[in-house]
């Protein structure tokens, strides 16, 4: 098969499913890794997609309307310095609520080593990290599964969530600014609203990148947002204008784990 040919079903299949893995080409076009990945980066250079890890999406495309595995691998250093500042503000013996987002996932995966937690989520992916977790009790919101195929939602689990009050909520978004928090999807927003009400400590967890963008669906406002744990590119100016609407806010600039030792 041609290069042409190659790229025109890589193509074809972004436009209709909005993204593609780099798994199910090498299934479908019975190619290398190595090929696919150089067709990819010629459909970029033509701006016909957008590559992220673990295969390409439509560009423009919104990480809510991404496959779950590939919006995991979106900003994924960001996510990552991102928990690991999260996980800080645990300690042992706490009750901690995570909601469906992959930054979500990538916090809670941090929390193995503590002892006699409880956790709290509907993101399904977090069942399988703590099968053989005897320490840590996980809670899993009872529901339907959700289009994103990583959330659980519905009325079950929205009055499974009433009864619960975790000490801390970590949770994601697809955007925020000065006045809002907003998601791409209607996809447990009342779940996310309801633990918000309930957790002691409420935290987003969200990359510079999301700043300024406006999802499709309000979560809240910044009145029960407690912390917010970014990435240091997100401007002075940005986290100024954030502070004037919630001054009661701590802003946690979450440092990369490869930047270079200061002094």
């Amino acid at each position: 098969m041609l290069a042409s040919e190659r790229q025109t079903i890589i193509y074809n299949m972004v436009r209709r499913d909005g993204a593609v893995r780099t798994s199910d080409l090498k299934s479908i076009l019975k190619v290398s890794e190595m090929t696919i990945r150089r067709d990819m980066e010629d459909l970029e250079f033509r701006k016909l997609v957008q590559r992220v890890r673990g295969g390409a999406v439509a560009v423009g495309n919104t990480a809510g309307n991404m496959p779950f595995a590939i919006q995991s691998g979106i900003h994924l250093a960001k996510k990552l310095d991102i928990a690991r500042t999260a996980a800080e503000l645990v300690h042992d013996g706490m009750r901690i609520a995570v909601d469906g987002s992959s930054t979500g996932l990538e916090s809670a995966r941090l929390l193995k080593s503590f002892k006699d937690i409880t956790l709290v989520t509907n993101n399904i992916s977090l069942l399988w990290e703590f099968r053989n977790l005897p320490a840590i009790q996980v809670v899993i919101l009872g529901g339907e599964i959700a289009s994103d195929g990583n959330s659980i939602d519905g009325s079950f689990a929205i009055e499974n969530a009433f009864q619960l009050f975790p000490d801390i909520f970590f949770f994601s978004c697809a955007g925020f600014d000065a006045d809002n928090i907003t998601t791409a999807t209607p996809i447990a927003v009342e779940i996310r609203k309801i633990l918000l009400r309930n957790s002691k400590k409420n935290v987003l967890l969200a990359d510079s990148s999301k700043f300024g963008n406006k999802g499709f669906v309000r979560l809240f406002d910044w009145s029960n947002v407690n912390v917010l744990i970014t990435n240091p590119s997100l401007s002075e100016q940005a986290r100024d204008s954030i502070l004037g609407n919630a001054p009661h806010l701590e802003i946690i600039l979450a440092e990369s784990s490869t930047a270079p030792n200061k002094g």
